[in-house]
């Protein structure tokens, strides 16, 4: 699954510059350079509720992973009702690769957690894919400072999201406040994708609305590359079922309702899990 995610951008956003003699990118993505942020992140910051002193240190933690890499990242600060907790104020943090054209692609991945248990697999990994990610298009010249011409089409935005865990709240806020949120070619939300299971793509959305075919149709073609088999996804009962009675628990869904294309890569069923056996030593790649 992870080796999929840095194609499946590629196939949407890369375009180098022909006078650079860059490398291409699904060959600079390190696999384990992307589950070692996932276990630092798990094990040093293991409850990552929103609103917490943990919940903050994370947002910390991923802004100062994306200054690493040359980024400038902001905090959209916003707050949302936590179930037992009340009116929560939460963060999301956001970095941008500037592109050749004013849309953008967004790659995505939820950092908090329920705070029952370290949340590795869901969703640390997801997020030390998105920043081991961030690395790479770095590398290929299109951190915050970029020239021209230097970086990739489109911009490509960094999206570590709060308030995944209940609901998907950091991925409603980009939906509705983001100055980018009507120039989205795509976004690609990475979550829990490290676990036992087969890759799974998920697209429903909050409202009646369905992704493009094209974005559904290219996201299932790259994972099957890796994974030699057709990906598991909504079938199509599952599908009609959705449009009359729209719900479901992963980011993409407040995109795709709001008329954003978003599709959710994930090793999960329906139901993302809270466990508190989602432990490091439990990744898979």
């Amino acid at each position: 699954m992870l080796v999929a995610i840095p194609l499946l951008i590629a196939a949407f956003s890369v375009k180098k510059a022909p006078t650079l003699p860059l490398p291409a990118l699904p060959a600079a993505f390190d696999t384990t350079a992307a589950l070692d942020l996932a276990d630092e992140l798990a094990g040093s910051i293991p409850n990552r509720r929103p609103g917490t002193p943990g919940g903050h240190r994370a947002a910390r933690w991923v802004a100062s992973k994306l200054e690493l890499e040359g980024f400038t990242p902001s905090i959209d600060h916003f707050t949302a009702d936590i179930p037992g907790s009340g009116r929560t104020q939460l963060e999301n943090v956001v970095a941008i690769a500037p592109g050749r054209s004013p849309q953008a692609i967004v790659l995505m991945a939820h950092r908090d957690d329920t705070g029952v248990g370290p949340g590795a697999n869901d969703n640390a990994s997801g997020t030390g894919a998105m920043l081991e990610l961030a690395r790479v298009y770095a590398s290929l010249g299109a951190g915050s400072g970029s020239t021209a011409g230097a970086g990739p089409a489109h911009n490509i935005i960094f999206l570590s999201t709060d308030g995944g865990a209940y609901g998907a709240l950091g991925a409603h806020r980009f939906a509705t406040h983001s100055p980018y949120r009507d120039r989205v070619l795509a976004v690609v939300d990475i979550d829990a994708i490290a676990g036992k299971g087969a890759p799974a793509l998920q697209f429903a959305g909050d409202a009646p609305r369905s992704p493009p075919a094209s974005l559904v149709q290219t996201a299932a073609a790259r994972l099957k590359e890796q994974g030699r088999s057709n990906p598991r996804h909504p079938g199509v009962l599952a599908q009609i079922i959705d449009l009359g009675f729209p719900f479901n628990l992963y980011e993409q869904a407040p995109l795709v309702g709001r008329g954003i294309p978003a599709v959710t890569l994930t090793t999960e069923g329906n139901r993302p899990s809270s466990s508190i056996a989602d432990t490091p030593d439990r990744l898979h790649v």
